[in-house]
């Protein structure tokens, strides 16, 4: 297979740093309260946004994932960097990447949702 052109990885690894750093610092500022419900960044559902304390208990939860999520792009964006010169090999290591990142993304979404949904339960009940 051919190699994967040097502008091409320095692209694809930009942008996955990029979103590693965004998604560790979104995880950080919520688990920290220093985030506010907004529209811009982090878990928006309906039941996230309800209310702050929801949004807070969604956030908190999510926090170890959205950690998981952001090393998977850090070192997903280093992979892509260190095996361009292997076309076969980057592309192999971008589709892993995008897998388990999609997996820890879901796996935050999923957390925060509960929590969400159990906060707004809790409000309702007493």
């Amino acid at each position: 297979m051919e190699e994967l052109p040097l502008s091409g990885s320095f692209t694809i690894a930009f942008a996955l740093l990029a979103a590693g750093y965004i998604t560790w610092s979104v995880a950080k500022k919520t688990e920290s309260g220093t985030l506010r419900r907004n529209g811009m960044a982090g878990i928006r559902t309906k039941a996230t946004l309800a209310s702050d304390e929801a949004w807070e208990a969604a956030h908190t939860a999510a926090a170890p994932a959205m950690r998981a999520a952001a090393a998977f792009c850090v070192l997903t964006g280093l992979g892509v960097l260190a095996t361009s010169s292997k076309g076969g090999l980057a592309v192999l290591v971008v589709i892993v990447g995008l897998a388990l990142l999609g997996g820890a993304m879901t796996k935050a979404m999923m957390a925060a949702n509960k929590a969400a949904r159990a906060t707004i339960a809790a409000d309702i009940a007493g």
